[in-house]
């Protein structure tokens, strides 16, 4: 019998704000197009859930009310046993997430000097001038998609289902 591998189980964390979950949506598709069968779940404050909950790249979407301690929000986390975590934010908050969930965590460079640079000086200093979905889709913007040579998931999709947590 030979050993199969199971699919990537996926959660990718970006709090807010509106225009950066939409950001989002380039790498949710490419990873289900690298991985169909790999369950993806994202993780999103409860006001931006519309956003992703039809989205057909994502079988669940979390939201996390303003009064939700995130301790109680990583008790949840852990239990769903995540093969791969990505920080789409890199906050405080999603680091701390990041320590009260241990796991294969990746993130994407926010670039914070280059960014300051270009709104200070207004003189552009990204080393690389596609736009940052075009960046994320193509898997070159860090680590997020370094993992997608280690799972070979079956052709097949998941259900698509949607929770908001209080």
């Amino acid at each position: 019998m030979a050993d199969s591998v199971s699919p990537p189980n996926i959660l990718a964390v970006r709090f807010s704000s509106i225009g950066d979950v939409l950001l989002t949506t380039p790498l949710l598709r490419a990873l289900r197009f690298r991985h169909p069968s790999a369950r993806i779940t994202f993780l999103v404050k409860e006001p931006y859930v519309p956003l992703l909950s039809a989205n057909p790249h994502v079988n669940e979407v979390i939201g996390i009310s303003r009064d939700r301690r995130l301790s109680d929000v990583a008790t949840e986390l852990r239990g769903h046993r995540f093969s791969h975590l990505l920080d789409l934010h890199d906050s405080v908050r999603s680091r701390a997430l990041r320590v009260l969930v241990p796991g294969n965590w990746s993130s994407y460079p926010k670039h914070r000097i280059a960014r300051a640079v270009l709104i200070h000086t207004k003189r552009n200093v990204y080393r690389d001038p596609r736009p940052v979905a075009e960046r994320r889709e193509a898997g070159d913007e860090g680590a997020p998609l370094r993992f997608r040579a280690a799972a070979q998931g079956d052709v097949g999709g998941g259900a698509h289902h949607t929770r908001g947590t209080a």
